[in-house]
């Protein structure tokens, strides 16, 4: 006879082990182009690992990317250090946080039961599996730019076990912890409320003044953050009408018990669609009835509490107490909230079963777990790259402007350059930013037709009354170069140069430096473009490195000559 923590940890290990072995496939996935960069690889202090410098300014930058995560950032800064830059490391870091997730929150379940016989063990077990394998999990744990999600959660869960144990100054250290990892841990509180409820316990509001004040001062460096974004102007809040916000509210929840109960349709980056709402309306609608029966119901402590635990840890994704942006909703910020599910199934059905009912509930879980890996397993597959994920978003919603983008600039990127440019110019036609503009023009000059260079001059007519909207520099490069095919040296190197200088430029120089350098000497700055020749004859990439020494061997030979692309 094995016994009770014995039994835990096996248990435990199994959830563990088939939360690993379900998402094991991600170790072998890429960064997604949406926020990855951002946060690893591209960010200027987690780039170099963890380092004295990088770890003070993830503490005392509150605005990079408008939002304050300073573990989070020591998460990948750690990665980075301990396998480098390939997305590899990172990925597996998210499948071992995921694991622990599952079996701290089979232990938080556990805590729930007041006499752990084998029936109690057994549904909390499968009550912990449900959410570790649901597909809405997907998003949290196979894109590496929500490991805040997956952080802020271990320490909450983490908090939470050690409050039930009466461990407050532990609670509250993990609670702080928690906030390090993403500002939405300001609504530990209410967990606490929510699990003292279900614990049936009297509440400890004494206890919670010092949660309350983390709570309030995390809310405010997050206000801040948001508002205060780095390398952008100040924003309102509240930028969006309260109307709009409410109804976002209401979809993304209706939305969210939808795929819940039915998961398909699930994909990255959602907008807020006109098409679904009546559906989204309708769950939303399910949801306040089952509020009023909770308030009716015998059960109402238990319905209510897990009613708090779901609705304090959405909250502040929704958009209601600041404005929600371009993506309406997303699947990790569900989470921590979906474990309430886990919850209800717990306190409902924590009731001594006949072997008979022990056997036919064993079964019909199995086979739902069995068919929601099956759906986890699939969806997780399309989070491999930017072409498999932005394809799957766009198969889902057609006139998806920014994935659309995302997807062309991935095609281009394999040298599929007639479907990215298709992608780019309907991301542009539904979404007209610069950002997509620049992207365009980028694709249409490296496919380098004659029409091509004509469209550049006419997609750019703005741009070039204005070049300094181009930060990234992107489409100054494609305008230069339609300048060089038309002989204006004069324009070319002005473009070729602001495109150089970008402020925001991310990507190569190299060639934009060459064909700068063929601008200044036909203009007449041949010294200045012997020097950017010289320097380029050294690059690291041969073929340009060759052209650039054909370059001085052509200008040496014959002084006078005009250089072409």
């Amino acid at each position: 006879m094995l016994s009770p923590r014995v039994r835990f940890g096996l248990l435990a290990t199994a959830l563990a082990l088939g939360a690993l072995i379900l998402y094991g496939q991600c170790v072998g996935f890429s960064f997604i182009r949406l926020d990855d960069p951002d946060y690893t690889f591209a960010c200027a202090f987690v780039k170099n690992g963890l380092t004295f410098g990088g770890v003070r300014e993830a503490f005392t930058n509150l605005r990079h990317g408008g939002i304050w995560m300073p573990l989070t950032y020591l998460s990948y800064m750690a990665d980075i250090s301990l396998y480098g830059s390939v997305p590899a490391g990172h990925h597996l870091t998210s499948i071992v946080l995921h694991a622990v997730n599952v079996a701290l929150l089979f232990a938080l379940l556990l805590k729930l039961l007041p006499e752990r016989n084998r029936d109690a063990v057994l549904i909390a077990f499968f009550a912990a599996a449900f959410w570790a394998v649901h597909p809405q999990r997907v998003e949290a744990v196979a894109w590496i730019a929500s490991r805040k999600e997956l952080l802020w959660t271990l320490f909450a869960l983490a908090g939470l076990l050690a409050w039930s144990c009466e461990r407050f100054t532990l609670a509250f250290v993990f609670a702080a912890l928690a906030a390090l990892a993403k500002p939405t841990a300001m609504v530990f509180p209410f967990l606490v409320l929510s699990l003292d409820l279900l614990l049936q316990r009297r509440i400890r509001w004494l206890r919670m003044l010092p949660l309350l004040a983390l709570a309030v001062a995390t809310g405010l460096v997050a206000l801040y953050s948001q508002t205060h974004p780095e390398g952008m102007a100040v924003k309102d809040v509240y930028y969006a009408p309260f109307g709009s916000r409410l109804l976002n509210a209401a979809t993304a929840v209706g939305l969210a018990l939808r795929q819940l109960a039915m998961p398909s349709g699930l994909h990255l980056d959602y907008r807020l669609l006109p098409e679904e709402m009546p559906i989204a309306l309708a769950f939303f609608a399910a949801l306040i009835v089952l509020v009023v029966f909770a308030a009716r119901s015998a059960r109402r402590r238990e319905l209510g509490a897990a009613l708090l635990w779901f609705a304090a840890a959405l909250a502040p994704t929704l958009g209601i107490f600041a404005s929600f942006g371009e993506q309406a909703r997303a699947d990790r910020f569900l989470y921590l909230p979906m474990m309430a599910v886990s919850m209800l199934l717990v306190v409902l059905l924590r009731t001594p079963l006949s072997p008979r009912a022990r056997r036919l509930g064993i079964l019909i879980f199995a086979l739902e777990l069995g068919l929601l890996a099956s759906i986890t397993f699939s969806l997780t597959r399309t989070y491999r790259d930017d072409t498999a994920a932005f394809t799957r978003t766009v198969l889902c919603d057609p006139d998806h402007g920014r994935a659309l983008a995302h997807l062309g600039e991935a095609e281009c990127a394999a040298g599929r350059l007639e479907e990215g440019i298709a992608d780019l110019e309907h991301s542009l036609f539904v979404r007209p930013v610069p950002d997509t503009l620049g992207k365009l023009t980028y694709a249409l000059m490296r496919r380098g037709q004659a029409e091509d260079f004509q469209k550049i001059e006419d997609l750019s007519l703005d741009l070039a009354a204005n070049p300094q909207s181009d930060r990234k520099g992107q489409a100054l490069e494609a305008l230069g170069t339609a300048r060089l095919h038309a002989h204006d040296w004069k324009n070319a190197a002005e473009y070729l140069y602001l495109s150089v200088t970008a402020p925001a430029r991310f990507y190569s120089a190299e060639d934009a430096k060459f064909k700068l350098a063929l601008a200044w000497y036909n203009l007449g700055r041949r010294e200045d473009a012997k020097k950017l020749f010289d320097l380029l004859a050294s690059s690291s990439r041969a073929d340009l490195a060759e052209r650039a020494k054909n370059a001085l061997i052509a200008v040496y030979e014959d002084p006078n000559i005009l250089l072409f692309l």
